[in-house]
Parts: structure tokens; C-alpha cells; sequence
């Protein structure tokens, strides 16, 4: 907040000025307090990495690069003196060094590190940490525009074919992955979408999750209301907001708070009630998520935000005591070395590994991770400073296994009140992820399918085709729309015509070499028959089938099953034409 408000006013003298902007009341109460924490300059701590290998990796190369021969005794001693690496051990020295030898950038002989002549490449390549991140188009099918972009960290730890997404406020699901795009068409359902800018929120740190919690055990009793206007900077509209948001889940439920978990079974999932933010409570989704999946045998499904968690039972049946139970008997010694046996299996620990491997110099900058295993990555960097790097930096960006441990704890001692309700509705705070997934900014169209239609439609009409008369061998080249409901040729009168793609010279030259009465080899006489069935199909529909063909991956076999449907109205023959294109682009990789 500081850091955006703070792009304004900027001149001497000049007040700095900003406008939070909420779309929801758990948007409400969270910005109440990070606007509190802001004038009372409590500024969230700074997370220093400690002992990172790949950073180490490239100094100890460029002291090699400084002087000639550089005894590893003298690394470690100037290495010692940033605070950072004030205790790094010797071991983890020599282990960097052996990594660095193996990918030929040193020599080490005796103790003593040369340089090699891949460190200099190395060097001057990996001045900065900050990794190169791809972006993504993404391209909607039904119209063929760009829509925006997603970046690398979504497309590798969370895309794949199949999954729903928002972005600019409408639900897409993704058809396909490309070197640089994304094929997707819309989803007129949005419930289950994740949003595409996920990989870049800023995390919900614990101490502003915990003052939210605060915030809602003193609105579900009598306070102070002129104390908390003025303290937290709002006005009456928005407490009033806020207020009824935690009155209504206080009628129906239990209000979660910063002493109190509240575990919610609804049908087969059970919300997991914690203020705990971002980080913590991902942590915890992770662990407890793992070991009732051992327990099952089946994935046991979550979803997670700051504030909730939902864990969704295989069997259909939720068991909120469970999920209890599962966090009393942990011991919480075991919470790191449980973390790193399931982050290995990530997504996002390999997508991170890449990028690690990257600046360590074991693979190029320009390697594209779609291009490569990573599985097999995974396997080739086990056990090295690589993969223990990949893993550090996870733990203190994304996870923080040492405040769980303290939660978990305290929920153990009875400091953390524990309370499991049973909801036959979805509750006031469950709403957000169990009916709208959390983002409240989706577009509902009145009539969505209809919109999808209605662009498909234009796109099609749009598209110039060529109709080759397979009488004459006229040919015209005509927009879809400019075509009658029932052509003939213009030349000839004959009603047999050919609708083929524009360039499309090859066939014109078999129909021409056919009615010559020349021989036609393989080729040319598949090239003819395909010709032929759309010159029939063209016969018998009409305009419909030239409309058919003219879409993306339907060709004259296809376009007859299509067409043989015969579609009640044109809206029929739409959708028909688009479920066809959407299974087109999810199968083509498989075509020779």
C-alpha cells in the first residue's frame, strides 16, 4: 500500500494521497486494517534469505573470474562476512564448488578453484536473480483475438487442459497450450474458475490476517463506534457493510476469529475457518491435505485464501473431526520434513527448479521449461545444492512452516478455541469459496451462450472462402455472408460447387487435371473426393454448409456429421459447429 499510494505526490511539500478500492466485506475489513497498520508504521517484516546456493554459486565464480588461483579458505572467510552467509558451514561450500566443477565452470584442485572458460558466459549472464518470465496470449477461439496474457509461473503450476480461469472478469477454459498462446473458449458456468492473476497477489501476511480476525470478534459485540471510525479511516457505510457481513454469519454460524478456528462441514467439504493468511494457511492445506490423502488413498482436494481453507472429501462425505484430529496428532517436528516430501511433487516446486537452474548456470537462460521433463529435471538435480536451493526458497516465499507449528501448538494447548459446526446452507464467510470461488468480480451475462453465439456467428460470416464450380471449374473467392442461402454458379448455373479454403491451389489443380482426363495420382485423387463431398454437402444445404466448413478444423467429413444433425435453427448448428472447433484444437497435437 505504501508503495502504490506513494507514487503519488511526488514533489517536496506534497502529501501522498490513495483511494482503497474494495469489491467485497472480507476486502472491507482487510483493508481497514493494512490502512490502520500504514499510519501506525507497522510495516511488515523483511523476510533476508539466508545462505542462498545459486547467489553463492555465482560469487564463488566471480572471485574465480578476479584472480587466477583462489583458495577456498579465503571464499569462505570473505564469503562470512555478509551477514547472510555469516554461518555457512565449509560442507556447503565445497558442496556449491562441486556443483559448479560439474558443470564445467572451475577447476578445483587441492583445495585451490580455477576458473574455466564457460564461468565467464556464466557469469555476465546471471547478473540479476530476478528470473526471465514468459507471457502467454491468450487467444479466444470463437473470434480468434487476443484477450490478455497470462504469465509463465500460472501456465506452468496451474494450467492445463481443461482447467477454467478468469480474467477481465469472464471464466475461460483452456483447449490448449502453444509455444507462446493459450487456445481457450468461454465457460458459461463460472463456479470453480481460479483466477489468472493469481501468481501475482501479494500474500496476506499473519499479522494482518490475525487483526481481521480481531476486527470480527469486536463486530459480533457492542464497541466503540466513533473509536473505530476513527482508527480505522472508513466511514459508516462501510462499517455498516461490514458489520451486517459478520452479524449474518454470527446468525447462521460461528465467527472465526484470531483465537478461535471454526471447522464447517458442507456436504463434502469442510472450510477450515483460520486467520492465518496467505502463506500459513497454505502451509496448512498442504499438510493436512497430504495426510488425509494418505489416510484415504484418494485425493482429498483444497482450495485456499487468507482466511479459509476447503478441504473436499473423495468420499462425498466430510469429516470435519478428521481434519481435527489430523492436526492434534502431528507432531510438529514433522511439519518441514512433511512439507518437503509433498512440494517435491508440485508443479511449482519443478517450474521453480528450472528458474534455480537457470542462475545456477545448469541450464541455459534461453531453455524453454515447456521444452524439457520436468520430472526428469526433478530426478537429474535430486540431492544437490540445486534442488535443496529450490526447496529453501519455497519454504520462505510461498509456505511458513514455523508459524504453523506455533498454530499448531496452541490449538493443541486450548489457546486456540476449536469450534466444528455442521451447515446445511453455505455460511456468510463460506460463501466466498464455496459459491463464487472467492472472486466476486465475474461478469454474468444474462444470456452467455447466446454472446458466444452471436461472436461465432460474425467470425464465420466473416471468413472468405472459395467456391469452385465442379462443372465449369469456375471459381470465386466470397465472404460467407455475401453467399445466397442456395448458390449456383455463375458461370454455368450448376448448383455443384466446392467450398475449399482460400489458397488452396492444390486441389483446384486436381479437379482441373481430373476433368482433363489426366491420371490422378494418390494425392490429387484424395484431394478430388474431398472436393466432391463438399461440392454434395454444398448441394443439399446450402449457405449452412459452406458456414460449417469455413470453421476452424472442420473439413468435409466432419462438416457431414455436423450437418447430418439437421439443427432445428441456425443457434443449433452454432453450437454443434463450436463444440466441434473446441475439440479440434484439444486434439490436434495428436494429428500427423
Amino acid at each position: 500500500l505504501i508503495q502504490r499510494v506513494g507514487r503519488s505526490g511526488h514533489r517536496t511539500g506534497r502529501t501522498s494521497k490513495g483511494v482503497v478500492v474494495t469489491v467485497d466485506a472480507d476486502d472491507v475489513l482487510e483493508s481497514m486494517v493494512i490502512a490502520r497498520r500504514t499510519t501506525g508504521e507497522e510495516i511488515e517484516q523483511t523476510l533476508v534469505p539466508e545462505r542462498s546456493f545459486d547467489v553463492l554459486a555465482h560469487q564463488i565464480t566471480g572471485m574465480c573470474l578476479e584472480e587466477p588461483l583462489v583458495p577456498a579458505s579465503r571464499i569462505l572467510s570473505i564469503v562470512r562476512r555478509s551477514h547472510p552467509y555469516r554461518d555457512l558451514a565449509s560442507g556447503d561450500l565445497l558442496r556449491v564448488v562441486r556443483q559448479l566443477e560439474s558443470q564445467d565452470m572451475v577447476w578445483l584442485d587441492q583445495a585451490t578453484l580455477r576458473r574455466k572458460r564457460a564461468a565467464w558466459q556464466y557469469y555476465f549472464e546471471n547478473l540479476s536473480t530476478i528470473p526471465d518470465v514468459k507471457k502467454f496470449r491468450i487467444v479466444n477461439i470463437v473470434n480468434n483475438q487476443a484477450i490478455g496474457t497470462l504469465d509463465e509461473e500460472f501456465v506452468a503450476t496451474r494450467a492445463e487442459r481443461g482447467t477454467a480461469f478468469i480474467t477481465k472478469g469472464e471464466a475461460w477454459s483452456i483447449l490448449d497450450i502453444e509455444e507462446n498462446k493459450v487456445l481457450v473458449s468461454p465457460v458459461v458456468d463460472p463456479v470453480g474458475a481460479i483466477p489468472g492473476w493469481i501468481g501475482e497477489m501479494i500474500p496476506v501476511p499473519y499479522e494482518v490476517a490475525q487483526e481481521v480476525g480481531r476486527l470480527r470478534a469486536l463486530l459480533s459485540g457492542e464497541f466503540d463506534q466513533e473509536k473505530l471510525l476513527a482508527d480505522y479511516h472508513i466511514d459508516k457505510g462501510e462499517l455498516s457493510l461490514v458489520k451486517r457481513y459478520v452479524k449474518s454469519q454470527l446468525k447462521e454460524s460461528s465467527v472465526a476469529t484470531d483465537r478461535k478456528l471454526v471447522l464447517e462441514a458442507y456436504r463434502d467439504k469442510v472450510v477450515f475457518h483460520g486467520c492465518y493468511g496467505t502463506k500459513a494457511n497454505e502451509t496448512i492445506a498442504r499438510i493436512v491435505a497430504a495426510l488425509l490423502t494418505a489416510r484415504f488413498g484418494a485425493a482429498v482436494g483444497v482450495k485456499v485464501d487468507p482466511y479459509r481453507i476447503v478441504f473436499t472429501f473423495p468420499d462425498g462425505s466430510a469429516k470435519p473431526e478428521l481434519v481435527l484430529q489430523t492436526i492434534m496428532d502431528l507432531d510438529t517436528q514433522h511439519i518441514v520434513p512433511v512439507l518437503e516430501i509433498v512440494m517435491k511433487r508440485t508443479s511449482l516446486f519443478k517450474w521453480r527448479l528450472v528458474h534455480v537452474a537457470k542462475r545456477f548456470g545448469a541450464m541455459r537462460r534461453d531453455v524453454d521449461y515447456q521444452s524439457i521433463s520436468l520430472d526428469r529435471l526433478a530426478m537429474v538435480f535430486e540431492e544437490t545444492p540445486l534442488f535443496e536451493e529450490t526447496l529453501r526458497e519455497i519454504m520462505l516465499e510461498k509456505l511458513d512452516p514455523g508459524r504453523v507449528a506455533s498454530i499448531f501448538e496452541d490449538i493443541k494447548l486450548g489457546q486456540i478455541q476449536v469450534e466444528i459446526v455442521q451447515s446445511n446452507e453455505v455460511s456468510p464467510f463460506a460463501s466466498p469459496v464455496l459459491m463464487h470461488e472467492g472472486f466476486s468480480d465475474i461478469i454474468s451475462a444474462e444470456s452467455p451462450m447466446m454472446e458466444i453465439m452471436s461472436i461465432l456467428r460474425r467470425r464465420l460470416m466473416a471468413k472468405r472462402m472459395k467456391l469452385v464450380c465442379m462443372n465449369c471449374l469456375a471459381s470465386r473467392k466470397l465472404k460467407v455472408e455475401e453467399v445466397e442461402d442456395s448458390p449456383k454458379c455463375w458461370e454455368c448455373g450448376s448448383k455443384v460447387l466446392a467450398a475449399i479454403r482460400v489458397g488452396d491451389v492444390q486441389t483446384e489443380e486436381a479437379l482441373r487435371h481430373r476433368n482433363e482426363g489426366g491420371r490422378l495420382n494418390p494425392a490429387q485423387k484424395e484431394l478430388a473426393e474431398k472436393a466432391r463431398l463438399s461440392a454434395d454437402l454444398v448441394s443439399e444445404y446450402g449457405k449452412r454448409a459452406i458456414m460449417t466448413m469455413a470453421a476452424r478444423g472442420i473439413g468435409p467429413q466432419t462438416a457431414a456429421r455436423v450437418l447430418s444433425k439437421l439443427q432445428a435453427s441456425e443457434d443449433d448448428l452454432l453450437r454443434d459447429i463450436f463444440s466441434q472447433e473446441k475439440l479440434y484444437v484439444r486434439t490436434r497435437r495428436f494429428w500427423d
